[in-house]
Formats: structure tokens, sequence, C-alpha cells
């Protein structure tokens, strides 16, 4: 099986574990709260930061109520996969 990358190396830590947990989870709507508890970040502007960081690279988008992101299937799909 050849050797597949999804360009997630180039990023932070936690903005790689961010999407890894999101791969599992809704794609239509991932709480704030939730992603805050499962990456253990207590103060609500580093979560903005990661998530705006991941929302340029258009692998998150920020759902319309603020409270959440939302995450592409076929990205759930490749991280699950790969």
């Amino acid at each position: 099986m050849p050797e597949v990358r999804l360009g997630l190396e180039g990023l932070s830590g936690q903005a790689q574990a961010l999407v890894r947990y999101a791969s599992y989870l809704d794609p239509d709507h991932i709480p704030s709260a939730l992603l805050q508890e499962l990456l253990g970040v207590e103060e609500e502007e580093v979560l903005e930061e990661l998530v705006s960081s991941l929302g340029s690279l258009s692998l998150l988008r920020v759902a319309e109520s603020g409270a959440g992101v939302h995450i592409h299937r076929e990205l759930q799909k490749a991280c699950r996969q790969y």
C-alpha cells in the first residue's frame, strides 16, 4: 500500500489532535465546548486560534452560531483511514 500523507504533519500538535478528534464526531456540528474539553484547553482564545488556523487551510468551518465547527465528511474519512 502506498504511503499517504494528509498534510497534517506541518500543523501544531494541538491542531493535529483537533482534526483527528473531529474526524470521529458529527461533521455537521462539533461543539466548541467539547473540543475544549477533549484538547484540555482552558482558554477559549486558544481554541479560537486553533480553529482559525485550520479554517484558513479549509480543514474546518466555524458554525454560523459560532458555538462549534463543521468538518467535511471526506476529510473525516481520510483521517480515520490513515
